[in-house]
């Protein structure tokens, strides 16, 4: 679209034309000699006025307004919404009388003078009815300037901008259109804007216009919009009342929420997961020195025993204790500087000081630009894994020795028996003795390792006194020569393992087997604080570096218990959740098992 326009209202060196078209000629000279002496203007007087299309005003007499009104009129719509004033010259006491000036503002030719000035008139009243017109031009023109900023802005919002007069769509920028699923504005101009909100909440949706119309002006409100044939989506819309082609019109601007909602959703879901998750899980900050934490779970302090209090603004290493590995220590750190993954399996400390392996992962976190803004933690505590690999380990060399002890008798009896320096009858025995001995050890292999490898450790109530008195009158009866002294009580309950039984049997096994000089005292003894087994070994028959081992729970190639059946003992009374204290250079030896309530 061509506008007429000129430079003069932006700067002092810019001038403002001034189109001078007067059919008397006496005039239109005087005028322009006064025009000419006004450093500001730039006068053009042509022969013909079409010769001159871009002006800032014209001045007129009234031949010359009868003759230039349809250039006019064509020149104004061009320039529209720019003011392009006309300012009508008329003599004074010609033709018109008193009326002329009425007539010129209101009547034809189409009410194109938008000012009148009688001549003669002082040459300073004149510039002043110029400037006064052209200043309204140049508002005008800055008015223009910012609605077309204002309309540029509103297509190019990334929010849903819709123009909406007495109910209906009179205007929908870019966004809008494309919030409806339409191909153009023109599908949903004249549409009813409540027809785009659920059914349920479209008198709601009217309330919300009616209430911006009156200028409370309610802020955003929460909607469900439904445009096309697409599942609802969630907006928010808010609005003002604005002028809209000259008429007032609600301005609603209409903010799909739909992803940021269910991105809330999923981060609440997240959270809520983190929260239950039975892993502990850490946050650490990599953008503050010495990576503090700066979050963790309720997993984190059920594990390690801490409050948030006292572990928020630390480094993790206060996990770390005198037995942590310094390797695995020196292996996570050189990951965090690396800035890379790391997962390792470390001694760390509880709170009150116990030992547990922490099976743990770091993961960098990264942000848009790749750089490491924070370590996330994951902790499993996998101690009772570590506690059974162990033992498997431990049940594996006992058993190999004894295995290896066990064939090394039938092998050396086999071969005295084929090179005829024994007796058949005797060699035959001890061979069979040392197979059921295998026998036996195979068999007690297979309960340990179900007791070893099992997930879930049964603990029921047991009747202590019942479990140790059968187990008693069972070795009486098998060892007639052993002495076992017993002091059971009656109706001790506590909660154990179901191998307790087959403790007990082991425990005096060892104390009576292959000697005929055993004897065992076992006293029960009951408290608030719960139940207590104390066993006596007056024969001296366990050795004490067995006793030792199995109360340091370690087992060595150098070092081998003579049988399996103590480590049962330590095992079931530690899935019980019973203490044992073993007192090995006291005489006679002790064993203390004490049960909670």
């Amino acid at each position: 679209m061509s506008t007429p326009t000129t430079s003069g209202a932006d700067g002092p060196e810019d001038r403002d034309r001034i189109l001078l078209f007067l059919q008397d000629r006496q005039n239109q000279h005087l005028l322009q000699e006064w025009l000419d002496t006004f450093s500001e203007y730039e006068v053009l007087s042509p022969a013909r006025p079409s010769d001159v299309s871009e002006f800032d005003i014209c001045i007129v007499d009234w031949g010359s307004l009868w003759e230039m009104a349809d250039e006019i009129e064509r020149l104004r719509a061009e320039a529209d919404p720019v003011f392009l004033p006309c300012l009508l010259a008329v003599p004074r006491g010609r033709g018109e009388g008193s009326g002329a000036v009425d007539r010129a503002l209101t009547s034809d030719p189409r009410s194109l003078a938008d000012d009148v000035v009688m001549l003669p008139v002082e040459k300073a009243t004149f510039r002043r009815r110029v400037e006064s017109l052209l200043e309204a031009r140049r508002a005008s023109r800055r008015l223009a300037e910012r609605t077309e900023q204002y309309e540029r802005l509103v297509a190019l919002a990334p929010d849903a901008i819709m123009l909406v007069r007495d109910g209906r769509i009179v205007y929908a920028n870019e966004s809008a259109v494309s919030l409806c699923g339409a191909s153009g504005a023109d599908e949903i101009r004249d549409r009813a804007a409540a027809d785009l909100i659920e059914a349920d909440e479209r008198e709601t949706f009217r309330s919300f216009v009616d209430e911006i119309v009156a200028g409370r002006r309610p802020g955003f409100e929460t909607f469900a919009f439904v445009a096309d044939d697409r599942a609802p989506r969630l907006t928010q819309i808010a609005g003002v009342t604005v002028t809209y082609d000259g008429e007032s019109a609600v301005q609603l601007i209409v903010r799909d929420v739909t992803a940021e909602r269910d991105r809330e959703e999923r981060l609440t879901l997240y959270g809520e997961a983190i929260e239950a998750a039975t892993q502990g899980i850490t946050i650490a900050d990599a953008r503050q020195p010495d990576n503090p934490l700066i979050y963790a779970n309720p997993a984190f302090e059920r594990i390690t025993g801490y409050e948030q209090g006292e572990f928020l603004g630390r480094n993790c290493r206060f996990l770390q204790g005198e037995n942590t590995n310094p390797e695995t220590v020196a292996e996570i750190r050189a990951a965090l500087d690396a800035e890379r993954s790391v997962s390792v399996e470390i001694l760390n400390y509880r709170r009150d000081g116990t030992p547990f392996w922490n099976h743990l992962d770091i993961v960098p976190v990264r942000d848009a630009d790749g750089a490491v803004t924070h370590f996330v933690g994951l902790q499993r505590d996998v101690t009772t894994r570590r506690e059974r690999e162990q033992r498997l380990s431990v049940l594996d060399r006992v058993l190999r020795h004894n295995l290896r002890n066990r064939l090394t008798v039938i092998r050396a009896h086999a071969e005295r028996l084929g090179d005829g320096e024994s007796d058949p009858r005797d060699a035959a025995e001890k061979i069979v003795a040392a197979s059921d001995e295998l026998l036996e050890i195979s068999d007690k292999a297979r309960q340990f390792r179900n007791v070893i490898t099992s997930r879930e450790h049964r603990v029921v109530e047991q009747d202590l006194s019942a479990v140790v008195r059968r187990s008693v009158e069972g070795f009486r009866a098998k060892y007639p020569t052993a002495r076992i002294d017993l002091d059971a009580g009656t109706d001790i309950v506590v909660r154990a393992n179901e191998l307790l039984s087959l403790a007990f049997d082991e425990l005096l096994l060892a104390v009576v087997k292959n000697t005929s000089e055993a004897h065992v005292e076992i006293v029960l003894s009951d408290s608030p604080d719960g139940a207590t087994v104390e066993v006596t070994d007056h024969g001296g028959t366990i050795p004490e570096a067995d006793l030792r081992m199995i109360d340091e729970e370690i087992e060595r190639q150098d070092r081998h218990l003579q049988g399996v059946g103590l480590w049962l003992v330590r095992w079931a009374i530690d899935y019980s959740d019973a203490d044992l204290r073993i007192e090995a250079e006291s005489e006679p030896r002790r064993l203390l098992i004490r049960f909670g309530n």
